[in-house]
């Protein structure tokens, strides 16, 4: 008979590399550490790219300036909810002509500039939201696991950009 008082209660676990790749593989993202705990699982990621191109001018940047980490929710996995800490790097611009001096690398299949969400996380929520009001969206965002108030879903539902409309003459 096994005893299982005597085994320890760490439900924490790590998943490997590739496996991360499979499951949350996102172009241009490389997942490199994971923590999967009762209701979470927390994953450390980085860019792929070397460069980044400047949001100002355009110009492509190799010098490094310094970086920060950014905290992503995006949607919930098995149950769980999942937050991405993305290291960004922040480039130097070279161009002489050019207004901006420093600038964040942006990767817009992930997330938008200041966004808070993962770009997959917006679009699930934009959906859902537009069918709801702002309370009950506060309510159904919380039970998918991208808890969000009602003042942040109405803020996701008015940063929808509707169609132009085609002249019908």
């Amino acid at each position: 008979m096994i005893n299982y008082t005597s085994q320890t209660k760490d439900n924490n676990f790590s998943i490997n590399r590739h496996s991360l790749q499979v499951v949350f593989g996102i172009p241009g993202v490389v997942f490199y550490d994971s923590n999967l705990s009762d209701n979470s699982i927390l994953l450390s990621a980085r860019l792929k790219a070397r460069t980044a191109k400047c949001t100002c001018c355009g110009k492509t940047s190799k010098n490094i300036h310094s970086s920060y980490m950014r905290n992503l929710t995006d949607l919930s996995a098995a149950g769980k909810s999942v937050r991405i800490i993305l290291k960004v790097r922040k480039f130097r611009c070279r161009n002489i002509d050019c207004a901006q001096t420093v600038f964040s690398e942006q990767h817009p299949p992930l997330t938008q500039k200041y966004s808070r969400l993962t770009s997959r996380a917006t679009n699930y929520l934009q959906k859902l939201l537009i069918e709801v009001s702002s309370r009950k969206g506060e309510y159904l965002s919380s039970l998918s696991s991208i808890k969000r108030s009602s003042s942040t879903c109405l803020r996701i539902v008015k940063s929808i950009e509707i169609p132009a409309c085609k002249d019908l003459r």
